[in-house]
This record gives structure tokens, C-alpha cells and sequence, in this order.
């Protein structure tokens, strides 16, 4: 039986399996992991009688995967567990980089090519935090774990030669190959100041050579995130505050993606520019009613209905009208109020 031990920011976990390829193959994908002497969770690698793999932990039932799958289960259970295992933390949907002292986070829905940009800034010469998952502190604090980069075949396809460093089961035709920091090869840091906030989105119908930007306000960006949260309802009314401060103490910007090499140019350009010392502005709470809380931020607010998780950033007249009539005195004459209802932020409860 074949054993290692590893850690994933606060996750403890050992990986064992009877097969040295499994084990050769895992160990390869997880190098940049570090060593863990006291595991918390045992994870088996179960080869089936038709050749499939289980992830299993402990004596806990697991789904049958091809050979050409098991390590896209594995990686995805880690990164759940570390954040179940991070409770300390609101974590984003999320790539993480650092040039020089600047970290950026770059928040984008699945398939998007955030795992893409991510190899190619570190072949930049940018310092790899994470691919997925980036957990936030206060007013800019990021934390992550070096788990190995995910690469989709359309975006290994963008990379050229770095592709081929890539792991994958021998003799399989996975559509995912596993990219380990230390291959590309660039450094790594857990832990990191977020000078920017990158919303990436994809171009449609195709990119251009061009790569495009918008300044986005702090109110703006906390719903966004939000959107883009593994976890956003772990501390209830607290969370909203968390983002908000999050988002105030970093540019955030909407960048649709563009060629590979201007894209990267653009980011570089604009990190360039930020300032050399971080900000630790904190968020006003705003007015409520029933389950809608809000805070406010630059003068916007932004509303959250804890019943149902609908969140709306208002812009700053709507925010005042927000703040006059929260009281209820005069609510029935306001036509944001009638819009609020509409989009279910106020319901009939409030």
C-alpha cells in the first residue's frame, strides 16, 4: 500500500492506494502540495475489477470514475474539503496571482479561461496562488493553496509548449490535464494583499485582438462577487460586510477576454499602475427592513434579502432614496421600493 501525506491550507489529508501508478501519477499532480504529518482525512484511490477509481474517503460510499476522470474527482474533493475546512473565511470562484506585491483576483463562472490565464501569467513571471478557489479576509487579505492548475483542452491548446508539461493518465484522452506551479515553472505565495479585483467575462462571439475594460464601482463588484462565492451565506448578515469590505479596498474592474498575449499585456498594464500601499477602508452599515440589510460603500448601497440571498447594488440617488424611506414611513410612494419589490429584494413579509 502506497501513502502520502499532504496539506491544502487548513486541510489535512493522506492519499493511499494499492496501485504505484495511481501513486506516481497523484504525487506528480499534487508535488507543490506541502507534507502533512498528522493527517485529518484518509482519501483511498479504490481500484474497481473493470479497472475504474474510486475517490473514497474514509468508509464513505464514492462514485465509480474512468481512469481518464479520477484525478479531476480528486482535485475538485480536495478543493471542497479545504474549504469546509477553512471556516474562518469567505472563499470566491476564483483565480489568484501576485506581481511583485500586488496581488489580483480574478473571479469568473466555470469554463471561462481564468485556469488558462492563470498558466500564462505564470509564465510571466507572476507568482501562482490558485486556479479556483481563493479565500478573502479583511479588507484584502487573500489565502490560498497550490493546487494544480486545471487546463480544459481548448485553453492547453492556447499555451503552446506549456501544455505538454501538463499531467495526464498515460494512455487516456482526458479533456482536462493537470498543470503543476512548479512545471510552468513559477513561484508561489499562500498568502497575499488583493490590490485588484478582475471580473473576467468571455467575448462573444469570439475574441479579439483587442482586449476591453470597464471600472467597475465597490458596489458594483460586492454583488458580483457575491455571484461568484463558493460560500457567501457561512456567517449570515456578517458576509455582506466581509465582501463589501473586500471590495472597497481593491480596483475592480470588468475585463472581457481577449487574445491570450493582450489580455495578459492589458492586466500587466493596468497592475502597473496601482498604488504601493493597500487600503483598509471599511464599509457603513446601511439602514434595514426585515430580512433586507444593507451596507454602503463610496455613497452606493448595497441590499441583501437574507430570506431568499437576492442582492441588488443601488446607484447613489436610489441609495439616498434607499436611506430616506427605510424607515417605512413613506414606502408606499416610493416607485424604488415598487422596483424593489419586483426584483424580490422587499417582499410581502417586509
Amino acid at each position: 500500500m502506497y501513502r502520502t501525506c499532504y496539506s491544502a491550507g487548513e486541510l489535512s489529508f493522506a492519499i493511499r492506494t494499492a496501485e504505484l501508478s495511481l501513486h506516481e501519477i497523484t504525487h506528480e499532480c499534487l508535488i507543490d502540495l506541502e507534507s502533512s504529518v498528522e493527517p485529518a482525512v484518509e482519501i483511498s484511490l479504490v481500484i474497481d475489477a473493470l479497472g475504474g477509481v474510486r475517490v473514497q474517503v474514509g468508509d464513505q460510499p464514492s462514485e465509480l470514475h474512468r481512469r481518464d476522470a479520477f484525478l479531476a474527482a480528486l482535485v475538485s474533493l480536495l478543493n471542497r474539503r479545504a474549504l469546509d475546512a477553512d471556516d474562518n473565511r469567505l472563499h470566491l470562484h476564483a483565480a489568484a496571482l501576485v506581481r511583485g506585491t500586488s496581488g489580483v483576483v480574478f473571479a469568473a463562472t466555470g469554463g471561462t479561461g481564468k485556469s488558462t490565464l492563470a498558466a500564462a501569467l505564470g509564465q510571466r513571471g507572476w507568482t501562482y496562488m490558485s486556479d479556483e478557489m481563493v479565500a478573502i479576509g479583511y479588507a484584502g487579505e487573500i489565502r490560498a493553496f497550490p493546487k494544480p492548475i486545471t487546463l480544459r483542452s481548448a485553453g492547453a491548446t492556447l499555451l503552446g509548449d506549456l501544455a505538454s508539461r501538463a499531467i495526464q493518465f498515460p494512455g487516456t484522452s482526458s479533456r482536462r490535464s493537470f498543470l503543476p506551479a512548479s512545471r510552468i515553472p513559477t513561484d508561489f505565495c499562500g498568502h497575499a494583499h488583493a490590490y485588484m479585483l478582475v471580473f473576467l467575462r468571455k467575448a462573444e462571439p469570439q475574441p479579439s485582438t483587442a482586449c476591453s475594460w470597464s471600472p467597475l464601482t465597490a458596489a458594483s463588484a460586492t454583488v458580483m462577487a457575491i455571484e461568484n462565492s463558493f460560500d457567501f451565506d457561512r456567517y449570515g448578515e456578517s458576509s455582506l460586510s466581509a465582501i463589501g469590505d473586500f471590495c472597497l479596498n481593491a480596483m475592480s474592474i470588468e475585463l472581457y477576454l481577449a487574445e491570450l498575449k493582450s489580455t495578459t499585456e492589458t492586466i500587466e498594464e493596468l497592475v502597473d499602475q496601482l498604488p504601493t500601499r493597500p487600503s483598509f477602508d471599511r464599509c457603513i452599515e446601511g439602514p434595514s427592513i426585515g430580512d433586507v440589510k444593507s451596507i454602503l460603500l463610496n455613497g452606493e448601497a448595497v441590499l441583501h434579502n437574507t430570506a431568499n440571498n437576492r442582492v441588488v447594488s443601488l446607484p447613489p440617488e436610489s441609495s439616498k432614496e434607499w436611506q430616506r424611506h427605510a424607515d417605512g414611513t413613506r414606502e408606499g410612494s416610493s416607485l424604488l421600493f415598487d422596483e424593489l419589490r419586483r426584483i424580490e429584494i422587499l417582499t410581502g413579509a417586509t
